[in-house]
């Protein structure tokens, strides 16, 4: 159960139900950190509404590194391609449980190499590190005046890195 007030960023969520947010900047995005080196990374994140029984709309397509191994998908990082790169805020009334879907397919970095290095990692039985994988995710806005809101205000960020000014 993935909580407004456990985000440490939530601009990506809006908490006015049936608002239409504009996208974030093409580098203005999650981050996704890798235990693995991985390369030719694909990020699709669904929104299949209230209890996953809504319309589903696609709020992040995007490509990043094609051509070089990462572990960390920065969120400032600019995608290479993809059919929404600008990542699309959803908006959930406060308190009510929405769904998403989030899938990530990414390229072990010796896939494609030289065929002596291929030949190297399976004569050291090196498993192939590619992933393609699906996550569905359960969200609940917390209002931002919640007393866990106010606690967390404190403890980690100033307010106006959450609602935006100086």
């Amino acid at each position: 159960n993935l909580a407004m007030k456990n985000s440490r960023f939530p601009k990506f969520f809006c908490g006015r139900a049936g608002a239409r947010p504009r996208p974030l900047a093409d580098d203005d995005h999650p981050s996704i950190q890798f235990r693995y080196p991985v390369k030719n990374v694909s990020v699709e994140l669904t929104d299949l509404g209230r209890d996953g029984k809504g319309e589903k709309e696609v709020i992040w397509s995007a490509t990043y590194s094609t051509d070089k191994a990462i572990t960390d998908l920065s969120g400032k990082m600019r995608p290479d391609g993809g059919d929404q790169t600008a990542y699309k805020p959803p908006c959930y009334a406060p308190k009510t449980k929405n769904r998403l879907e989030l899938r990530v397919i990414a390229d072990d970095p010796l896939d494609g190499t030289t065929a002596e290095v291929r030949a190297e990692a399976i004569h050291k039985k090196r498993t192939d590190r590619s992933i393609d994988e699906v996550a569905d995710l359960e969200v609940q806005l917390i209002d931002r005046d919640d007393p866990m809101m106010l606690e967390r205000f404190r403890k980690e960020a100033p307010a106006a890195h959450y609602f935006g000014g100086p």
